[in-house]
């Protein structure tokens, strides 16, 4: 079993392409926020995972992950510099996006690293099945989806049956409890 390097994203030449492409962009624009920086990362990170993947896969199931991560932030993200998972604003060490996002179109043997917390991810803002190609993953997200709903039932009916004071009949101050 090989283990991935924690910090792998992109191989080394799109590693240092993009080094390159953010020195012209500072030399270029030396007024440019942070904000406006990170967009221009952003995008420019977000068209080199769409390369890793061709064209139907990116309509079917990429694009549409990702652009429900980034309406969700708060939930799941992830580093623009390292390609690292944030999940609930906590970054998962080892993990890496391109590396799930693969494994969500084909299974492989060796799971990639926050794999479950980035289907916890999927699961809490909503991101249906249909966007996940592969059956055995689709299996896993909907099994995490009915753990969810399951839990939830059980939060509610448990803040339902907590007793509740009420007045008794007669005109006494006195409290029972149903």
């Amino acid at each position: 079993m090989t283990t991935a390097s924690p910090f792998i994203l992109i191989t080394k030449d799109q590693f240092e392409q993009l080094q390159k492409r953010q020195k012209t962009v500072d030399d270029s624009d030396t007024h440019t926020t942070d904000n406006e920086e990170d967009t221009v990362d952003d995008k420019y990170l977000r068209k080199e995972i769409e390369k890793e993947f061709d064209k139907e896969e990116n309509e079917r199931s990429i694009i549409p992950i990702l652009n429900a991560m980034e309406r969700s932030p708060g939930i799941l993200s992830y580093d623009i510099g390292s390609g690292m998972v944030i999940y609930k604003r906590a970054e998962i060490p080892g993990s890496n996006i391109i590396d799930i996002l693969k494994d969500i179109l084909e299974a492989k043997s060796d799971s990639p690293i926050g794999k479950f917390q980035f289907f916890q991810g999927l699961a809490q803002i909503g991101l249906g099945k249909k966007y996940i190609l592969n059956r055995k993953n689709k299996q896993y997200l909907k099994k995490i989806i009915e753990k969810r709903k399951t839990h939830k039932q059980k939060t509610h009916k448990r803040k339902q049956n907590k007793k509740q004071p009420t007045k008794s009949s007669d005109n006494t101050n006195w409290v029972s409890w149903n």
